[in-house]
């Protein structure tokens, strides 16, 4: 993983979808939803703003693009996230902020607000490594950018229990994804 190896994957990933499709006709791509937790809540956010890439960004020329994208507890204000210590980011982008800063302008979420698809961010509101102040960033920029922008804060919750089946507020988790997939189709 790391870069550019993880967001060259996640692209090809996402760019495959086409292709599902091609092989099954019956199957409606028309309004993915896209969710993902920890990096995957970042990797989710990147994945609806990649056609705002440049050319040679990586992940640039998308294939596909969801109608809908939603972190879990991801790190969606990167740059804030390092400066609060998070070496995580640091290593999966070879450098800070301060060191690769083009690399942060491609991926982080909060510089690649796209007001046209509508975004979900949930934390709990005891998670320590991802703290929801990151996803409150995000939202509040994502708002004043003119997008359709929800927060959802899960009180009692840390980082893994917001994924963890056995938990009971996880539920509230899949009726947020749910509902956003209802409201895409709908759309």
């Amino acid at each position: 993983g790391g870069w550019p190896t993880t967001f060259a994957d996640v692209a090809a990933a996402l760019d495959y979808i086409p292709n599902i499709k091609k092989a099954v006709p019956s199957l409606n791509t028309d309004d993915v939803v896209v969710a993902g937790h920890s990096a995957g809540g970042q990797l989710s956010m990147w994945a609806g703003t990649r056609h705002k890439l440049k050319n040679d960004d990586v992940g640039s020329k998308p294939r596909f693009k969801p109608e809908r994208v939603i972190s879990l507890s991801g790190p969606i204000d990167m740059t804030t996230a390092v400066q609060m210590g998070d070496k995580n980011i640091v290593e999966a982008l070879s450098g800070t902020p301060d060191e690769v800063p083009e690399r942060y302008a491609e991926v982080d979420p909060i510089q690649n607000i796209e007001p046209a698809i509508p975004v979900i961010a949930m934390n709990g509101d005891k998670d320590r490594i991802v703290p929801a102040v990151l996803s409150r960033n995000y939202i509040r920029a994502a708002k004043a950018a003119g997008a359709k922008a929800e927060l959802v804060i899960l009180p009692g919750i840390n980082h893994v229990q917001i994924v963890d089946p056995g938990n009971p507020q996880f539920i509230t988790v899949l009726e947020t994804i749910s509902r956003s997939a209802h409201d895409a189709a709908r759309d």
